[in-house]
């Protein structure tokens, strides 16, 4: 399953030159978002980020026959399915710590407009919009191929961007001190960020369940 998860994660690389574009290009993102605030940057950015690697990983390996070649291989159907859930995660991880790294030279270079760091309320919104993503995208992906899957895709991806966009919103709000009382009387509650880690980690153990015994039922039986 480990070598699963690092093919996903290897097909990303494709050359030295897309490598070092890819890389220049999230910089350049982060650059200009840092004017729009904080939230902008630890939170959209991870998000875009870490999709665009999930679904370029399941259109690579379609485009190349990779899982048809795998699925002639010794391999459990089941692993198969847990490692895309795996790379997710993975490329979620990726995200983030790209986003912190870039942030931080921003930040340190004098010519920083952010004024705090990422911190564990970004990380959980993040998690959040990744997970939603992951589970509902890949049991559809493993049924209908990416080809077939794409104008679902589109539809999803503009549902989590405008999610996105409209948290961005409201975290900013927040950081300013100009959001509505109730929701800043909200936040500062004793605990909060433990009571969201929590929440968190019950509604995602549910919902990948969820999605993974979907993906299983779906994959286990499929016509390769």
């Amino acid at each position: 399953m480990f070598n699963l998860v690092l093919k996903d994660i290897l097909m990303q690389k494709k050359s030295t030159k897309d490598l070092m574009i890819a890389i220049l290009l999230n910089f350049i993102i982060i650059c200009i978002l840092q004017f729009l605030g904080a939230a902008s940057v630890y939170i959209l950015t991870p998000s875009i980020f870490a999709i665009s690697l999930i679904t370029s990983s399941c259109g690579f390996g379609e485009r190349n026959d990779v899982d048809r070649m795998i699925n002639s291989l010794p391999v459990n159907r089941k692993e198969i399915v847990i490692s895309k859930y795996l790379s997710s995660f993975i490329f979620l991880i990726i995200g983030i710590a790209i986003t912190i790294l870039f942030a931080s030279i921003i930040k340190f270079s004098g010519l920083s407009h952010i004024n705090r760091f990422m911190n564990l309320t970004d990380i959980i919104i993040v998690s959040i919009f990744t997970v939603v993503y992951s589970c509902v995208y890949l049991p559809i992906y493993l049924w209908l191929g990416y080809l077939k899957s794409q104008l679902i895709n589109k539809v999803l991806n503009y549902f989590i961007f405008i999610c996105v966009t409209i948290t961005v919103v409201i975290v900013t709000l927040i950081d300013n001190g100009t959001a509505k009382d109730s929701l800043m009387n909200f936040v500062i509650l004793p605990n909060f960020e433990l009571y969201m880690v929590m929440s968190f980690l019950c509604c995602s153990i549910i919902l990948i369940s969820i999605s993974i015994f979907t993906s299983l039922k779906i994959y286990i039986n499929k016509d390769l």
